[in-house]
């Protein structure tokens, strides 16, 4: 079946995560039956992917010209653009948001501890689904970065930082307009403040609503 691009700026395509395209006509019982449905092409990214792939259609990219987009982000903190309709291999434009925190570095329950057991390996990156500002060309995105890796070494300290940052991409070139840490308002006086980020996991899709970004977290395992 032919698909002609639309715009997905958000997880499940709106606020309420219902995941319906109002104005769907292409695809029906009918022309499924009839014309066939099925992967058109595929493309390597460097790590894994958890968050939701997002698509901007018609957007104007310096250089190449009006392209539809899809955009992905991977657990390794990259983020790319790729051509939505699969004639180029090698992505629009990547950015690498910084080191992503390895696997092991997370709290230990019985499971990571008995069974060597992790609901997620080998790095902690992005993963969340990114949000789309289409009318400021702007993708939010938060990203979980150790920088430096400091191997061997689980809690957080200042010389081994673990953080939680949110990045506003420019989505025409991947630029990044604005960063910024963001402070997990977790009050436990036995957690120190420096070692709250690697403990939380930011897994729900980012929500964008009143120009205002919305970010959940909770805890890994």
């Amino acid at each position: 079946v032919p698909a002609f691009a639309t715009d997905v700026l958000t997880h499940h395509n709106d606020p309420a995560r219902t995941g319906a395209v109002i104005d769907e006509k292409t695809l029906s019982p009918a022309t499924l039956k009839e014309q066939g449905f099925g992967k058109l092409f595929s493309l390597v990214v460097d790590g894994q992917i958890y968050a939701q792939p997002l698509v901007v259609a018609g957007l104007e990219f310096p250089g190449k010209g009006v392209r539809s987009a899809v955009f992905v982000a991977t657990m390794r903190n990259m983020v790319y653009a790729f051509d939505a309709e699969g004639g180029e291999p090698s992505p629009l434009w990547k950015t690498y948001l910084g080191a992503p925190m390895p696997y092991d570095r997370i709290p230990k329950d019985a499971g990571a501890l008995l069974l060597g057991q992790y609901n997620i390996r080998r790095y902690i990156g992005i993963t969340s689904t990114p949000v789309i500002d289409r009318a400021n060309k702007l993708m939010y995105v938060v990203a979980k970065i150790a920088e430096p890796l400091c191997p061997g070494v689980e809690i957080a300290t200042a010389a081994c930082p673990v953080v939680y940052r949110i990045h506003a991409l420019d989505i025409s070139s991947g630029s990044v307009m604005r960063k910024t840490d963001i402070r997990i308002p977790l009050k436990n006086p036995a957690v120190p403040e420096e070692d709250i980020a690697r403990r939380q996991l930011q897994r729900p899709a980012l929500l964008l609503v009143n120009h205002r970004v919305y970010a959940a977290f909770g805890a890994h395992q």
